[in-house]
């Protein structure tokens, strides 16, 4: 007899023997809530594993076809059934030693009766099927099998997909199974990907997946409005060949998305030249351009430039209002004004600004959420589901409810007065949300929303001055219950976010004391604008980028998590400032400038090292922002090459997550172009061990960044033993 082809249902049985064979010794095991496996060929390999591998097996299968198939194959009764009952029969049987195996839809009556029994999902199977592929083809290189072990581990592709892709691999050896293994990830819902093995290390691999994910998801979300753009964009491409080849790509899109043929035509490089597709740069001069904390400090100095504000911040309102879910990284916003002048510079965040509009509204000041399955807050980010992973909200009604009830003695009356005018004053300023979070310093610089700005935070600060003076009253009336009570609005507008072991908090874009540095940079650049100098205008241009943040650390009341905790300043997301109880790497580039300062400084003493500066960054919360340096500092004339180590310790992240927007990775990309045969620059990333602190001696580099190498935990300063204590005598030191 001819054997038959493999297809996914007779694979699927084929993945369920394998999980019965692995549940010996258990009581029973339940398959449910999987494909639809070939009956016929799950039990006749059933059959077989109970007489000719000797295991005691009892089968009830309950999906349709049951009855029939066992009548056709002539089943012996004592082993195998169709019915529910039948297993419940063997379950109360004292003496029986058999595994009972029942294979059912989910949905059947009475499975709750076989609750002890081992549950095999599509997880399980999916799980058989990636040790299948390893133990076949797949195993025959490290990259290979490292990359089915990713697909295993990602809860984005289903069984079913994972099995169309076993499939069409089935049969193909050596190169040409490398090959479709990158060309037909099509079936697993990505777009096929030619360079996927070319950087063989894990880590490469893993990020690439997450690139394709990521443009997979934005393809499948673009809007009218984007389609017409990408439109727009490839008419007005100069050059022939990339013109075709864009259209030709527009054209699968469009059928992928109408015509059910699938992904499989369009590329992942073709869609992000889709995506990003055509980037002209101007004709002839740069337009100059300037950061918008510079363009805010510029607008306080000068009237003028004061005009072009209004303008300004409307643009960039429009855009931060219009990022969507799927957008997770940075993006560069360049606001050109109308009247003609410099350009306006400001990068978002939009994961961050669409948290935030999540958790804040009308009468809701942030709340709890929780991701358990976050390693960090970055992560929890990425996987953060409103619907899922937001526990408790903060909302105006919990807080007057204990506030009305203060309100009894004459004094609590006037803490609700004050909260509801904070509350007001804080529903004028809600709808810039997403620009306060990223760039508070041009809303502060505006008039008229400084004017808000201020009104809020005087509101705040009358409010939380009148419970501080009422304290002492309110706990002699009502007790310790005023402490959790008041505890309520020290959570006003600061969102905590659980992770696996970790806590953190997040001030909102509309929190005053966030806001408060801001606006009063802002009044006093604004009222003594007559007073300063052409240097010290300038000198407060540079400063308005880098404005401290005096917030050192936050406590969380008892009523957030039930013990109180003090978070301490960890860095920012975006311009949001974030806390936890773990000092770790930041998910902030503050770093950035001051390692450019010392790589400038060495490239003048030591001019030779332009040619092939060797930089290594030993645990960086970034690797992106400092490839863009160097691109920066290539452009700058400084550099005409540069390799770049990363190292990583074990308890770090493996791979080297580039956080960087569109504009800086084509920048870094033209940099650092892989491709080009001899090139000058190069990126690589290497483990480093715990106990060593930096890489050893035989690697030589012109410089060593080392970032914080703490454990996370916070330690007291041990008192001096002498009255000379470095910590508190600072002292100038001499260089000879």
């Amino acid at each position: 007899m001819t054997p038959q082809p493999l297809d996914a249902a007779r694979l699927i049985s084929e993945l369920t023997a394998e999980a019965v064979r692995a549940s010996v010794g258990s009581v029973g095991m339940l398959v449910r809530d999987v494909p639809e496996p070939d009956p016929g060929h799950l039990l006749t390999k059933l059959d077989l594993v109970r007489r000719d591998e000797g295991v005691d097996l009892r089968v009830a299968y309950l999906r349709s076809g049951g009855e029939r198939v066992i009548a056709d194959l002539g089943l012996d009764a004592t082993y195998f059934s169709h019915e529910i009952e039948r297993a419940e029969g063997w379950r109360n049987e004292r003496a029986l030693a058999a595994l009972i195996v029942v294979v059912a839809h989910g949905d059947e009556a009475k499975l709750s009766s076989l609750a002890e029994f081992t549950i095999v999902t599509s997880r399980d199977l999916k799980r058989i099927l990636v040790e299948r592929a390893i133990g076949e083809e797949a195993g025959q290189t490290e990259v290979l099998g490292h990359w089915w072990m990713l697909l295993g581990g990602d809860d984005g592709i289903g069984l079913g997909q994972l099995i169309d892709y076993y499939l069409a691999l089935s049969g193909k050896t050596g190169n040409d199974f490398i090959k479709a293994s990158s060309r037909e990830i099509s079936l697993l819902g990505l777009l096929p990907d030619l360079n996927l093995f070319d950087d063989p290390r894990q880590a490469s691999i893993k990020a690439r997946l997450r690139i394709n994910q990521d443009l997979t998801r934005r393809l499948q979300m673009l809007t009218p409005q984007d389609r017409q753009k990408i439109t727009q964009s490839i008419l007005g491409e100069k050059e022939p060949d990339r013109k075709e080849r864009l259209q030709s790509g527009l054209d699968q899109l469009h059928r992928t998305r109408w015509g059910g043929e699938g992904m499989k035509g369009l590329s992942l490089q073709l869609a992000e030249e889709l995506v990003k597709a055509p980037k002209r740069r101007p004709n002839g001069t740069k337009r100059p351009s300037e950061k918008a904390s510079e363009a805010a400090a510029r607008a306080l100095l000068d009237d003028t430039a004061a005009g072009q504000l209004d303008g300004v911040m409307t643009e960039l309102r429009k855009a931060v209002d219009q990022f969507d879910e799927t957008q997770l990284r940075p993006q560069s916003i360049r606001i050109v004004p109308p009247e003609g002048g410099s350009e306006t510079i400001a990068l978002a965040r939009p994961d961050v600004i669409n948290f935030m509009k999540k958790l804040l509204d009308e009468g809701v000041y942030g709340g709890l959420v929780q991701v358990a399955e976050s390693p960090d807050l970055e992560d929890a980010l990425r996987r953060f589901n409103s619907e899922w992973h937001v526990i408790a909200r903060w909302d105006r009604e919990s807080v007057l409810e204990f506030l009305n009830y203060f309100a009894e003695i004459p004094e609590g009356k006037g803490l609700v007065d004050r909260f509801l005018a904070y509350d007001r004053a804080r529903s004028g300023v809600l709808p810039m949300i997403g620009v306060l979070a990223t760039e508070p310093l041009l809303a502060a610089a505006h008039p008229e929303t400084r004017a808000k700005l201020s009104d809020l935070i005087d509101k705040y600060e009358a409010l939380i001055d009148f419970s501080d003076r009422l304290h002492g009253t309110l706990f002699e009336a009502y007790g310790a219950e005023v402490n959790d009570a008041l505890a309520h609005l020290l959570l006003t507008d600061t969102t905590l976010v659980q992770t696996a072991g970790k806590t953190y908090a997040i001030l909102s874009p509309t929190h005053p004391l966030y806001l408060w540095h801001y606006v009063r940079y802002s009044q006093i650049v604004s009222e003594q604008q007559e007073l300063l100098g052409a240097k010290d205008r300038e000198l407060v241009v540079q400063a308005a980028g880098h404005l401290p943040n005096f917030l050192t650390s936050v406590y969380v009341p008892p009523a957030a998590v039930g013990t109180g905790k003090s978070l301490t300043y960890l860095g920012k997301l975006g311009s949001l400032p974030y806390f936890g109880e773990q000092v770790e790497s930041s998910l902030a580039e503050d770093g950035v400038g001051a390692v450019r300062s010392v790589l400038e400084t060495q490239l003048a003493l030591e001019p030779f090292s332009r040619h092939g500066f060797r930089l290594a960054l030993v645990n960086p919360p970034n690797a992106g922002a400092y490839l863009s340096l160097l691109a920066n500092l290539a452009d700058d004339g400084l550099l005409t090459g540069a390799h770049l180590t990363v190292y990583r310790r074990p308890r770090a992240n493996e791979s080297a997550d580039l956080r960087i927007d569109e504009d800086q990775e084509d920048h870094v990309a033209a940099t650092f172009h892989t491709l080009a045969p001899g090139r000058r620059f190069t990126f690589d990333v290497k483990p480093l061990f715990e106990r060593d602190l930096a890489p050893k001696d035989a690697e030589s580099f012109h410089s060593i960044v080392v970032f914080d190498q703490s454990s996370g935990k916070l330690n007291q300063v041990k008192p001096a033993t002498h009255p000379l204590q470095p910590l508190a005598l600072p002292q100038k030191l001499r260089y000879r």
